[in-house]
């Protein structure tokens, strides 16, 4: 007994089958931008099974075949809907993780120039340090020398009328 496989893409009707919602509903999503649609040969819109799992979930049988506007490639004849159905919401999946993990990637990578900049400024610092910890020692040094230096000789203490005032000794007598 041969199966006929379901299409990729199904029209509003059958799409509005297969989701369980109305005819205006898939017209609203996809005026909308909820879904996304192709235009088929004809101009009317064809929408991909992946993309009506993506929007609403599970999707039943849509029943009577209708005739597909692209014939999937790869999909054999004997493969239940189920099962292809399956296989496009992995897809669909293995997609958005891959999206996800270049989006981590470049966050990664952000991340990184950031901890490269902040080593920089690290290693700055550190030299900036380095050259005030020197300095601060040749203050010390100098410091210590000027507290440690004593005069050779205490000058004597003169009085500051002696110079108006004739000493004693050096009178005549």
């Amino acid at each position: 007994m041969e199966t006929e496989t379901p299409p990729a893409k199904l029209n509003i009707s059958r799409a509005a089958r297969a989701a369980d919602v109305s005819r205006t509903t898939i017209q609203k999503y996809v005026k909308t931008g909820k879904l996304s649609a192709e235009r088929g040969p004809d101009g009317l819109p064809l929408i991909q099974v992946g993309e009506l799992i993506r929007v609403f979930g599970e999707l039943k049988d849509p029943g009577e075949p209708v005739q597909r506007a692209v014939q999937p490639a790869a999909a054999p004849h004997d493969v239940p809907l189920s099962q292809q159905i399956e296989v496009l919401s992995l897809k669909n999946e293995v997609n958005m993780l891959r999206r996800e993990l270049d989006s981590k990637k470049e966050v990664m990578g952000a991340k990184e120039q950031l901890v490269d900049q902040l080593r920089n400024n690290v290693q700055q610092l550190e030299g900036q340090l380095q050259v005030a910890t020197q300095r601060e020692q040749q203050l010390l040094e100098r410091e210590r020398l000027l507290l440690e230096h004593k005069p050779d000789a205490p000058l004597p203490h003169r009085s500051w009328w002696r110079f108006w005032v004739p000493s004693s000794s050096s009178s005549p007598s």
